[in-house]
């Protein structure tokens, strides 16, 4: 691999870094201008049980405490679509780097968190704060409780179907070993005929290609090694 040309692994990381920067930054704006907006309704979601609930994690004791109430539909399109482009970066970054990605995604964040000192006192509550996971999966699992919440609104919706479509597929990516987690979401996605089947058997944008055993269980999968190959350097440079 070319670590010191135009595609290095070095410069790739850069721009990964900048962008997941940008839109750390871009959250944590998105929560100070709509955050009130959000809220959860206790005892209003269903309990999974088995692996499902283990797969949840600390996304997990959010949504088991009630389900997700948005004031407008242009808010969850917003978050359905940062954690869709999240999960694209975190992935890529496991990717390219998995020795370090934890660490310099953590970093991100920090690098990302305001200076003004009202940012001590925003809460995300009930959803996650940037830099909170560094696993592809939690993105995944805030994608599918939005939607969660557009199924029970949709036929009030002006939203295009397909701002919610590209989200749900690329998070359906990653459910793909947890049965009961991709059981629930493919019955929010069967509620409406217009997203029926949608991401049955499908991968979406290729996303399943950069999805790691460590960008999912980066706390149970050590990395020893890179392991992007060259080969794939070039795709990316294409």
């Amino acid at each position: 691999m070319d670590d010191d040309g135009p595609n290095s692994r070095a410069e790739l990381l850069e721009r990964v870094e900048k962008q997941l920067v940008a839109l750390y930054l871009w959250r944590w704006q998105w929560q100070a201008r709509s955050g009130n907006h959000v809220e959860s309704d206790a005892g209003n979601t269903p309990q999974l049980n088995g692996r499902a609930a283990e797969a949840l994690g600390s996304i997990g004791t959010s949504r088991q405490s009630g389900r997700l109430r948005l004031g407008k539909f242009a808010l969850a399109t917003e978050l359905m679509l940062y954690n869709a482009t999240l999960m694209w970066l975190i992935a890529l970054y496991w990717k390219i780097d998995p020795v370090s990605a934890s660490a310099r995604i953590e970093a991100c964040a920090d690098a990302a968190m305001p200076d003004e000192p009202a940012t001590n006192y925003l809460s995300f509550e009930p959803l996650r704060r940037p830099g909170g996971a560094v696993t592809v999966r939690d993105p995944a699992m805030e994608i599918c409780r939005v939607f969660e919440w557009v199924t029970h609104h949709h036929c009030r919706s002006k939203e295009p179907s397909f701002l919610y479509l590209f989200p749900m597929g690329v998070a359906m990516s990653v459910l793909e070993a947890e049965p009961e987690t991709k059981a629930w979401a493919t019955s929010l996605l069967n509620i409406s005929p217009i997203t029926a089947n949608y991401a049955h058997g499908q991968n979406a944008a290729g996303f399943g290609f950069y999805v790691t055993p460590e960008a999912l269980h980066p706390e149970k999968v050590v990395a020893k090694e890179q392991l992007f190959s060259a080969q794939h350097m070039q795709q990316l440079a294409v």
